[in-house]
């Protein structure tokens, strides 16, 4: 923790020498190889700290080989992975990644989680290609889940992401009893910005399985559509009934509202919900509510505290996108 700290502070120096102690002290400690790492990358030895990765995780190998637990190895392939992806050695982090999630399918969270943080695209189309093949193989559900939600993350090559697409669409059609599945699917054409089809699997889970994230993007999509408003009420009015007065919930029900030309009532709910979460959307909703109630002052004082930095990096409907381009042209 230490070592972290220094390095945090740019005590590089000090750092080494942590890491020197570390390292005598517990020589075997994954925590030893990965500082280790971390201050080999701080003197610009890229290879040196991915080696000191990959020689910790062959001393694993060997003793946890004795013992025949591929459970075990795949938390330490994990571990390595992820090393390297902190590294910046993505397409190496994504082969262990990868293998552990063949020893072991409950880390395959591990698996998407880290290539969709990755800024690297040649591992990226590795892990679809990948999951495209055990999919149409395998016909697992589990698996297509990590598949729809690696290309939800977006930054995808066109053409194997019409390839994903095509291998979902056939297993979503053939599995709509597993709403874990449909959700992640649904989640899939919300990212991708496929607005029917979006709809139609998330009514699939609500007639399913009701869930609160299902409601509330059912609901946030209908109220775009013409004639959806009613719909769209009743349904986020269900979630809120499920899950209580959450800000995200009470956001979509006053963008509801506010489309519905009930700005009056969607102003309340803006205002508890903008108090209560830092979440840029919800103060670019209070902004817009209060510009069409014509309370410009106040209206303004909304706006000076949007983050519009990060409200680009939000998952955004086709509403929020035209507010946003409207305030950042110069970005989009």
């Amino acid at each position: 923790a230490y070592g972290d700290f220094l390095l945090e502070q740019d005590r590089v120096p000090e750092a080494k020498d942590q890491s020197e102690r570390l390292t005598l002290s517990a020589p075997d400690a994954f925590s030893s190889a990965l500082l280790k790492a971390r201050v080999q990358a701080e003197y610009e030895k890229p290879e040196d700290a991915k080696n000191t990765i990959l020689a910790w995780l062959e001393s694993r190998r060997i003793a946890k080989g004795l013992s025949r637990d591929p459970n075990g190895m795949a938390e330490i392939l994990v571990q390595a992975g992820q090393a390297l992806e902190l590294l910046g050695h993505f397409t190496d982090s994504e082969k262990l990644l990868r293998e552990a999630f063949e020893l072991d399918p409950r880390t395959g969270d591990n698996y998407v989680q880290s290539l969709a943080r990755s800024k690297d695209n040649v591992a990226r189309n590795q892990a679809i290609r990948y999951l495209v093949e055990k999919v149409k193989k395998d016909k697992a559900t589990g698996t297509a889940r990590l598949l729809a939600n690696l290309l939800a993350s977006g930054n995808i090559d066109q053409e194997l992401q019409s390839q994903g697409e095509e291998t979902l669409s056939s297993i979503e059609s053939s599995s709509d009893s597993d709403a874990d599945l449909l959700l992640a699917v649904a989640d899939m054409w919300l990212a991708q910005k496929k607005t029917e089809r979006a709809i139609e699997t998330y009514r699939k889970i609500v007639r399913l399985r009701p869930s609160v994230v299902a409601l509330n993007n059912l609901a946030n999509l209908l109220a775009e559509q013409p004639g959806g408003g009613n719909e769209a009420l009743a349904h986020i009015d269900q979630a809120i009934a499920m899950a209580g007065r959450q800000p995200l919930l009470l956001d979509t029900k006053g963008v509801i509202l506010m489309m519905n030309e009930r700005v009056d009532e969607a102003i309340p709910l803006f205002e508890t919900a903008t108090a209560a979460s830092p979440d840029p959307r919800l103060m670019l909703h209070l902004y817009i509510s209060l510009l069409k109630a014509g309370r410009n002052e106040e209206a303004i004082r909304a706006r000076g505290k949007i983050n519009l930095d990060e409200l680009s990096k939000s998952l955004l409907t086709p509403l929020d996108r035209y507010e946003l381009k409207k305030l950042q042209p110069e970005t989009l």
